[in-house]
């Protein structure tokens, strides 16, 4: 068998799993709009995997859910610095509760480059301090972790994403934005709602 022989079936087969992914998630899951939040995360995290998934019509349709359920702040990532920025989002500015709406875009850039310039820039090795990280990595500096994570992409992983805010995130894991649905949107919403953290003495 041939390379290009060899990497057509690999095509195909991805093809066939993420339609079998696709109808058994329709079939399997209930209709969550008829169903009551008990929470909503202060700080949702979208992370794109590739340039197929950063189609700026599927993300500002997921800004506008989270919106409309009054999740305030939303982090949008992306590995390629510079991707998101380019696509001229026009987010939301208030939600569906009337409280301020804000949207930040961030890369690959701030992630695991950005704690490795921090160490290094480090006078001392005794200066790097969790102090002297939280005033480096500015991030998220003055807002809160998120509290939920929908990943859009073929692998189970957070593709770079800043793992210092992360360590006790809920994540939900999707193969693609473009058959990501409302009521898709809502379990990743009873998902994290009906999670029970517990918390060491």
């Amino acid at each position: 068998m041939q390379w290009g022989d060899m990497h057509v079936l690999a095509a195909a087969a991805a093809v066939v799993v993420a339609l079998v992914w696709v109808v058994r998630r329709k079939l399997a899951r209930p209709d969550y709009a008829r169903r009551p939040l008990e929470r909503v995360p202060a700080h949702l995290a979208v992370v794109l995997q590739n340039g197929n998934e950063a189609r700026a019509d599927g993300i500002e349709r997921v800004l506008h859910w989270a919106a409309e359920k009054d999740v305030p702040l939303v982090t949008l990532y992306h590995m390629a610095p510079g991707v998101l920025e380019a696509l001229e989002l026009r987010p939301p500015t208030r939600t569906q509760g009337g409280s301020s709406f804000e949207t930040l875009f961030i890369s690959s850039k701030d992630g695991r480059a950005a704690f490795n310039a921090a160490v290094q820039a480090a006078p001392q090795p005794a200066d790097i301090t969790e102090a002297y990280l939280d005033e480096q990595l500015v991030a998220f500096r003055g807002r809160p972790d998120p509290e939920l994570m929908i990943v859009f992409g073929a692998a189970r992983c957070v593709y770079g994403f800043p793992a210092w805010p992360i360590s006790v995130t809920e994540m939900c894991f999707n193969t693609s934005l473009a058959q990501y649905s409302y009521n898709d949107f809502l379990h990743d919403l009873h998902h994290y709602a009906d999670t029970k953290v517990i918390k060491g003495v």
